[in-house]
């Protein structure tokens, strides 16, 4: 089964990765991706979750589940969600986001997260492009 993956120095090609993964590629992952991806993004806050915004050439994901929102499994189980969302979702491929728990996605159900995250994406894809949150 291994020979039969194309393999590029021991790692999996993104092409030969099943379309249910979730590749590095389209996660925000450094510090200074974040940093810059904050800088330069606009907010727009839901019931459940918050969400950065940028028009991108490659679309990104970030989620930030810190400990002040809960322990260890609701936050994994918040990311699990988010990263579903994302994957399964329609959303444009040039829109990078950034998500970050509200303290109410803990009573929230998979289908109310992924129902607000797909009407944030789709009120902000309406929205004329702006550079920065910080208006001159």
């Amino acid at each position: 089964m291994a020979e039969e993956l194309s393999t590029v120095e021991g790692k999996k090609e993104e092409s030969s990765l099943p379309p249910s993964s979730f590749p590095k590629s389209r996660r925000l992952r450094k510090r200074e991706e974040y940093k810059f991806f904050l800088k330069t993004s606009q907010r727009k806050f839901g019931k459940y979750i918050s969400l950065d915004f940028r028009n991108d050439s490659v679309g990104k994901l970030g989620i930030t589940a810190p400990r002040k929102f809960g322990k260890s499994h609701e936050r994994n189980r918040f990311k699990r969600i988010v990263r579903e969302a994302f994957r399964t979702g329609a959303f444009a491929h040039n829109i990078s986001l950034h998500i970050y728990p509200r303290k109410k996605a803990k009573e929230a159900t998979m289908q109310d997260i992924q129902k607000e995250m797909k009407d944030l994406i789709h009120y902000v894809t309406q929205l004329p492009s702006k550079t920065s949150r910080y208006y001159h």
